[in-house]
């Protein structure tokens, strides 16, 4: 009796796990199924990168404050206005950052390139490596943030005034999760800006005055052994102060597939990685997957197939069927159900296809034409391509070579002496021929001639 005390405590300890874990999976949710009552961010939205499609929002046009998710900005306009290798000397005035302020560590009269001030400055969100980059872009910090309002217009930021090149706290520094959005989805269409958010790690080359310095992420979604990692995450930058909360702006891809996510106001840290990784789920189970044949089938490829009879239904236009098999039967694509269209047309522009001769009627169906080859981002795929159907010649004229279409080209040319020398005996026949009886016509008139002489001195009257 004593004994079975603990196997019954044990069973029902089991059951109370099994029903938590059951209530905890269920409070995670349908990754399909999201709410705004489901994040904890106060404002948010989800975009496609690519077509700018607004997936999911919560008060998106809420003017917030950014904190240092602004140097997605600060880094976009140093990329399009200078190169990496440059040359950057720190002024003292990279140093005039509140004491409070994350900072990279720089040196007055310091000198790196461009590309490792920009890394310290998203890695490490370094304040002092955005007042050096807006002084080295601009002149001053006061012209660099004219040129941040001005890009943000142009971008079409309806909702968004700097003050500053870093983020730090201003009532008139402000901006909205759209806003960032839009502001990120430009950033993402360099590729040095993609390679600075994705960077997991980074060596800052020595200077006139330190030695060479490994930089770490502080991002636990890039962290593998974090609770909070996210795969498919490639940038883009974090933010955080007291009066701002918790921000992030993040962006990841799966099956080509990008999507940019904003997250404001969060109250706790683990918050913004949360709301980010539910965010970008939801989105991402919105898609569907697309395999090449059936992205082929809405707008499949065409070849002019020449010498076409002129009956021919299509005009020579013929349909190149794709064969199952090869690599390009491994090829996926995501795209959202209204946007199929858009997705075909961009991979009907990737697709190249190599002939194996030259399109010439007749051809039969299922005759093999050549090779589809398919190049994209993430690799290259390719397909065989056969005849959808029959398409006749255009009969040709009278002629020797219609007349023997099976004999070879010696056999041809022997032939052809043959007849010229038929032809030539022939000939030679018909003249001696017309010899022979011009001679005998002649002997014939002779003869009538000579009998007529004969005739006319018997028959003569004499006198």
């Amino acid at each position: 009796m004593l004994n079975a005390f603990p196997r019954r405590f044990t069973a029902l300890t089991l059951c109370v796990l099994t029903l938590f874990l059951c209530i905890a999976a269920l409070a995670e949710g349908d990754p399909a199924e999201l709410t705004a009552q489901d994040l904890n961010s106060k404002a948010a939205i989800l975009m496609d990168m690519e077509s700018g499609t607004v997936l999911f929002e919560r008060n998106p046009d809420r003017k917030t404050w950014p904190a240092s998710t602004t140097k997605i900005m600060t880094c976009m306009l140093a990329i399009e206005n200078c190169s990496l290798d440059e040359t950057v000397k720190i002024t003292p005035e990279a140093n005039k950052v509140p004491a409070d302020s994350s900072k990279m560590g720089l040196t007055t009269g310091e000198e790196m390139t461009m590309a490792d001030l920009l890394y310290g400055m998203m890695m490490k969100s370094g304040n002092d490596a955005a007042i050096a980059v807006a002084i080295h872009v601009s002149g001053s910090v006061d012209a660099f943030v004219d040129r941040m309002n001005q890009r943000a217009k142009e971008l079409g930021c309806t909702g968004t005034h700097f003050v500053n090149p870093h983020g730090y706290h201003d009532t008139e520094h402000y901006s909205t999760a759209r806003d960032l959005a839009l502001i990120a989805r430009q950033a993402m269409q360099y590729d040095a800006f993609r390679e600075i958010v994705a960077a997991k790690s980074y060596t800052l080359a020595a200077t006139n005055q330190r030695e060479k310095k490994r930089l770490e992420t502080e991002n636990p979604m890039f962290v593998a052994t974090s609770q909070y990692y996210y795969p498919n995450l490639i940038g883009i930058k974090t933010g955080y102060h007291s009066k701002a909360g918790r921000c992030f702006v993040g962006a990841a891809s799966e099956s080509g597939v990008t999507l940019i996510s904003v997250t404001l106001r969060g109250s706790a840290r683990e918050n913004s990685w949360k709301d980010t990784a539910k965010l970008l789920d939801y989105g991402f189970s919105r898609y569907r997957t697309y395999s090449f044949p059936q992205l082929y089938s809405y707008q499949p490829v065409y070849a002019s197939i020449q010498n076409a009879n002129r009956d021919d239904p299509n005009a020579g236009l013929l349909e190149l069927s794709l064969v199952s098999g090869g690599t390009i039967d491994g090829y996926k694509a995501r795209a959202l159900p209204d946007q199929v269209s858009r997705l075909v047309s961009r991979v009907s522009e990737q697709i190249h296809v190599e002939y194996s001769f030259d399109l010439v009627a007749p051809i039969q169906k299922g005759d093999i034409l050549g090779t589809l080859t398919l190049n994209d981002e993430t690799g290259t795929y390719t397909g065989v391509v056969v005849a959808s159907r029959d398409v006749a010649a255009e009969p040709k004229p009278f002629s020797l070579e219609s007349l023997l279409p099976e004999v070879d080209a010696t056999l041809k040319a022997n032939m052809l002496r043959i007849a010229l020398i038929v032809l030539l005996l022939l000939i030679l026949l018909i003249v001696i021929v017309s010899i022979r009886r011009s001679v005998r016509n002649n002997r014939r008139r002779r003869e009538l001639a000579r009998r007529r002489a004969a005739a006319y001195r018997n028959y003569r009257p004499k006198r």
